[in-house]
């Protein structure tokens, strides 16, 4: 489902997938003047990362690959006034975005420290987790899916990570479609919205207040 919303199922010889999905009424096929993916990062369950690049290195890369020149304003959208160029320019100048991220993701302590991966020495895996998470928010993407984002996390960390992804969603108005394997109820609870897929079939689809009435009227 979530590789289906941001346009990444596999196009492989012999596969065949049935329906569509648009965006504004556009399918990705059709796309001309726009590319669709660049509206939707993906966070994906493995953690693909430089290893040699420290943790402040990656968000910086994946900041200035997102954004316009590496700068937080692009003003081809925003007005153009004094009071804004002086905004933009210390944001710039501070690395806003980057170094927000990583103090509320809870990883500024290790911003030099090597990511690393199975033979190079660096962060923890949970650490590592975030950094995958901390990457894709680089991008000022509307929509970002995240698959499995809780894997490498205990349950209180994975709590800690969608509260801080909610509050930053609703902040930035951004729509956020996650999916996570057993989730405590105070993690569910975070969302707005729950969607609950078994073997195919849609099961329930609503807000997270109607959940529970729901299936207790049929018994459960």
């Amino acid at each position: 489902l979530l590789k289906a919303i941001a346009g990444r199922l596999p196009r492989k010889k012999g596969v065949q997938t049935n329906g569509s999905v648009t965006y504004n009424g556009t399918e990705i096929e059709n796309q001309t003047e726009i590319h669709i993916e660049n509206a939707i990062s993906f966070v994906a369950q493995l953690d693909r990362h430089a290893p040699r690049y420290t943790v402040g290195e990656t968000f910086r890369f994946a900041f200035n690959c997102k954004r316009r020149n590496g700068n937080h304003v692009d003003f081809r959208y925003t007005k153009e006034t004094e009071e804004n160029r002086r905004l933009a320019q210390e944001a710039d100048e501070k690395e806003l975005m980057v170094n927000i991220t990583l103090k509320y993701l809870g990883i500024d302590h290790v911003a030099d420290t090597f990511v690393g991966d199975d033979e190079i020495r660096g962060v923890s895996g949970g650490q590592r987790r975030r950094v995958t998470i901390g990457e894709m928010l680089m991008n000022s993407a509307p929509v970002m899916c995240g698959d499995e984002i809780s894997n490498g996390l205990d349950a209180s960390s994975t709590y800690d990570i969608i509260n801080v992804l909610m509050h930053s969603g609703r902040i930035r108005k951004r729509l956020q479609v996650i999916s996570l394997l057993q989730p405590s109820p105070e993690t569910v609870a975070l969302f707005d919205e729950v969607i609950l897929i078994a073997e195919g079939k849609l099961l329930f689809a609503g807000p997270i207040q109607k959940v529970e009435s729901y299936f207790a009227s049929l018994g459960y």
